[in-house]
């Protein structure tokens, strides 16, 4: 079993590099990897073959199913048969051919991109007989071949879609078939106890050349050179087939690796071969020289690998165990030393004494063996020295070593010695340039001198110093000691110039940024250029002595320096190029150079390396080694190359519906069209890294909507809400552990309107808007003629009572002028009538004396007495006449012959009273007749 660690470690391994490792000692560790268990891919622990797809999506037969990873997420595609795969491949149209338990097939998107099973077992008229299984399935320039003991089926493709096809099967007339491979375009069939064969149109035709090797079990051929083909066996022996034969490759493994299975073998780079064996995998050359054997490196568990290795898109080569899966880099000039190494601890320095390479840690000295072994060696704790080792210095006869305890040295005997007991840990150490005076900075005790004198380490004491904590010591070109010194919760950096005559005199001066040194410094201050150079979290510094100031260099510094983690020394190599720790999982290079044209190379990309402390460049093996704070060592050789990492759109969400996107090998997917509205829409996305998968982020945008990226962040899925009508396009680029940015993933699609809102909808809408408008016109023109005619009502109402008003008020001033006019002629007629009455009254009088005088006279004539009646009536009427002409009360005229108007003296009627003056008497309207 795995140690828990690795399952950890595993997950930061990236993409590849194209240098080799050739050049590489296999005793400088074992290649990069990375393990699968049954609990990773929610599987059974039994994998049978792999294949991976265009666009770097790995499949795996396992026996819950077909097993789908793109770097991040897991899926399991189950058989519509529910029978267990055996053998993979995909085509260049991305299809995955399966060979099943009891069924052979294909599986290939459906209508909503999802990957489905489908048994080519209706498309074929023939019998076959599957009880035996199929075994393997390979896709080749001639067709997919589905190979079984009983039969070989080759399937050509003829139509658009893959069951569309013609089939040719090849029986094994009992002889099972053992190998059907592809080599440089020809087919190698081989049939149990028979000769090497190839195909030749629909012809199985043996190799003549290789008939005398028969009865050999023959597994898997793989290109050798031009002219030869490596074959593999059952019995654990390699082949090598060429025009003048076949001849065995002598190959000689380690004792206790028990090869006794070669079931597959694929060409690496630098005429290498990977075998896949029943023990682990063996690295060859072409000679058969094992150049490695990677079985249980770390715990990792390598037994039965069932098939050759398939190589992804990355340079990762995936290995199917009994129990799990492997993913290895052997194409690289990076190599690992894990725990399993023997080394303990935090490494915090790396060095060369006596031509052995040490590596002093948390837990004591070790030390890397000089021999050339074909396993991963184990490094060795020097004896006496177990104590966490935080700084080191070396002369040519001596390496000293500043511990917990105090000083310990080594001499050219490489033992170690012990000076001390010291209070304090000791945390800083140098030597002078002349290699005669040494000092020791501990942490409460202040500092220490040593001399030091033909082999001898003379101690002269502790310093007397007002300083008590000393750090990180060293000296620059003049002569000058620099060491960090701490105290009152603050460190800053001291100097004291050292008298060689009186070197245990010192008095140091602090500076920080009144000085131009600001921020907290990181490591040790380092040489350059005969200038002592300081980082901290603000910068990169130059110490200039005529100024005695620090200068800033390099500005801007083209690396965040805040999250830089201490280191003991920085490494600086030939090329002015500082190595630098500069955050979790961001191991760089930077160049000091102002005009550089690369000014920061990122390593360790695709390296399970979280913190590194220590660097090293051994100019033994040319390698730069980097120690961990978890005791690892990385190896790297040459300068590596990065590959730009790739983004792929998985999956849209839309609502409940699933739809898997799958584009072949285009970066722009095909564009779909939705009905809108559309309340909920997820994407999701990978990159299909297979290193380090937790450290990849992502940026989207969606186009139609915004213009702008987002932040980057490590979800790998992105919500939108309510996306009305419109083209949209979904936009998703990546960023791997490196900090390198992809090719952005493009997905167009449409939201249509709702039906509501389609366009002959709206013209309905708009015909029954218009409708509304109109109806809502006449009723109110309705209102408003109903509203004009009760005003119209109201306004004839008020103007009739207005009218009645004002006739009332004129016949109320029409009637009083009546009644001051009758009043007047009241009053005229009163006047008129005083004046008749006093004129009339006095001749009447004299007419009635007169005539009543003349009655007297007994004598009158009978005639003349009736006369005088006569003028007594006339007399008496006309005294009448004026009585009613001066009692008047009102003036009522009647018509009088001719239309002439006359003074009505007769007084009016009562009311209720009927009675009316005869029209012919004297007092009628009508003129008296005499």
């Amino acid at each position: 079993m795995r140690l828990p660690l690795l399952t950890w470690l595993t997950l930061f391994i990236l993409l590849p590099f194209s240098l080799s490792i050739a050049g590489v000692p296999a005793r400088y560790g074992g290649p990069l990897y990375n393990t699968y268990e049954p609990e990773d891919y929610h599987g059974e622990g039994q994998n049978f073959d792999l294949a991976v797809n265009s666009k770097n999506i790995i499949y795996v037969a396992n026996a819950v199913g077909v097993l789908e990873f793109d770097g991040t997420r897991w899926r399991t595609i189950e058989s519509t048969t529910h029978s267990i795969p055996f053998g993979l491949d995909c085509d260049e149209q991305d299809n995955i051919w399966v060979a099943m338990q009891q069924d052979l097939g294909v599986l290939f998107p459906d209508s909503s991109g999802t990957l489905t099973f489908h048994s080519l077992l209706p498309q074929i008229t023939d019998s076959l007989d599957i009880a035996s299984g199929v075994w393997r399935v390979r896709a080749t320039t001639q067709g997919i071949f589905f190979q079984s003991p009983k039969f070989v089926l080759r399937w050509r493709v003829t139509g658009g879609s893959p069951l569309e096809g013609e089939a040719k099967i090849f029986h094994a007339d009992g002889h099972s078939f053992t190998l059907v491979c592809e080599v440089d375009s020809t087919i190698f069939i081989r049939q149990h106890r028979s000769p090497i064969s190839r195909l030749e149109g629909d012809s199985i035709v043996p190799v003549s050349q290789w008939s005398d090797h028969a009865r050999i079990s023959y597994v898997h051929a793989t290109r050798f050179d031009e002219d030869h083909v490596l074959f593999t066996t059952f019995r654990g022996r390699l082949y090598v087939g060429g025009p003048d034969g076949i001849d065995e490759l002598k190959i000689q493994v380690p004792e206790d690796f028990d090869m006794s299975v070669c079931f597959g073998s694929i060409p690496l780079s630098d005429d290498r071969f990977v075998i896949s064996t029943n023990q682990g995998m063996v690295v060859i050359d072409r000679a058969g020289k094992v150049k490695e054997v990677v079985d249980k490196l770390g715990g990792l568990s390598t037994r039965n690998i069932l098939r050759e290795a398939t190589i992804d898109h990355s340079g990762g080569y995936w290995f199917p165990f009994d129990y799990g899966l492997a993913r290895v880099e052997f194409d690289r000039s990076m190599r690992i030393l894990d725990r399993g190494s023997g080394i303990g601890g935090a490494i915090f320095e790396i060095l060369r004494f006596n031509n052995n390479l040490y590596m002093a840690t948390g837990t004591g000295l070790y030390v890397h063996p000089e021999k050339d072994s074909l396993s991963v060696p184990k490094l060795t704790n020097v004896d006496g020295m177990q104590l966490a080792i935080h700084h080191t210095a070396q002369t040519d006869e001596q390496l000293f070593l500043a511990t917990v305890r105090g000083l310990h040295y080594m001499g050219k005997d490489n033992k170690v010695h012990h000076l001390g007991p010291f209070i304090g840990n000791c945390v800083g150490i140098t030597v002078s340039e002349d290699q005669k005076n040494l000092y020791l900075g501990s942490e409460l005790q202040g500092l220490y001198h040593f001399r030091l004198k033909d082999g001898a380490v003379l101690p002269s004491g502790r310093l007397d110093l007002p300083q008590t904590g000393f750090d990180r010591i060293t000296f620059d070109s003049a002569g000058n000691l620099w060491a960090m010194v701490t105290g009152a919760n603050q460190e800053k950096l001291h100097r004291s110039t050292l008298d060689l005559n009186n070197p245990t005199q010192l008095e140091f001066f602090s500076y920080g940024s009144d000085k131009g040194l600001p921020g907290t410094t990181i490591g040790t201050p380092f040489m350059l250029e005969d200038s002592l150079r300081v980082l901290t979290t603000e910068g990169y510094f130059t110490y200039n002595p005529e100024l005695d100031h620090f200068l800033p260099t390099l500005r801007p510094f083209p690396v965040d320096l805040s999250n830089t983690f201490l280191m003991e020394k920085p490494l600086v190599d030939e090329s002015n190029r500082i190595y630098l720790s500069a955050g979790p999982n961001t191991t760089v290079r930077v160049s000091l150079d102002q005009d550089s044209e690369r000014p920061v190379d990122r390593l360790l990309q695709r390296s399970p390396i979280l913190r590194v402390l220590a660097f090293f460049h051994d100019p033994v093996s040319n390698l730069t080694i980097f120690g961990t704070d978890d005791g690892q060592m990385v190896f790297s050789g040459e300068e590596e190359e990065t590959t730009k990492p790739v983004v792929l759109l998985r999956e849209a969400i839309i609502g409940d519906e699933s739809i898997h996107i799958r584009s072949g090998k285009k970066k722009q997917y095909r564009s779909s069209v939705y009905q809108g509205p559309l309340a909920s829409v997820r994407f999701v996305y990978t990159m299909t890294s297979f290193d380090a998968p937790e450290m990849s982020q992502f940026q989207y945008r969606l186009v139609g909507r915004g213009d702008e990226w987002s932040a980057w962040s490590n979800e790998t899925y992105r919500d939108f809400n309510d996306l009305r009508e419109g083209a949209y396009q979904f936009e998703v680029r990546g960023r791997d552990y490196s900090r390198i940015i992809s090719d952005p993933a493009i997905y167009s699609f449409t939201v249509l309107p709702p039906w509501y809102r389609t366009s002959w909808m709206l013209v309905i809408w708009t015909l029954l808007a218009g409708g509304l408008i109109y109806l809502l016109i006449q009723v109110r023109t309705r209102q408003l003629a109903a509203q004009q005619l009760r005003l119209e009502a109201l306004v004839r109402k008020r103007t009739e009572e207005l009218k009645q008003a004002q006739e009332a008020e004129i016949r109320e001033i029409e009637a009083r002028k009546a009644a001051e006019l009758e009043s007047n002629r009241l009053k005229t007629v009163a006047q008129l009538a005083t004046t008749v009455a006093h004129e009339l009254n006095n001749p009447l009088a004299v007419i009635q004396g007169r005539v009543e005088v003349a009655d007297m006279d007994k004598q009158l004539n009978p005639e003349l007495r009736q006369v005088h009646d006569s003028i007594r009536d006339q007399v008496s009427r006309m005294s009448k006449l004026v009585d009613k002409l001066t009692g008047i009360e009102s003036i009522r005229v009647v018509d009088y012959a001719g239309g002439i108007k006359m003074l009505d003296l007769k007084p009016p009627p009562q009311p209720g009273s009927t009675d009316q003056p005869p029209k012919d008497t004297p007092y009628s309207d009508s003129p008296e007749k005499e």
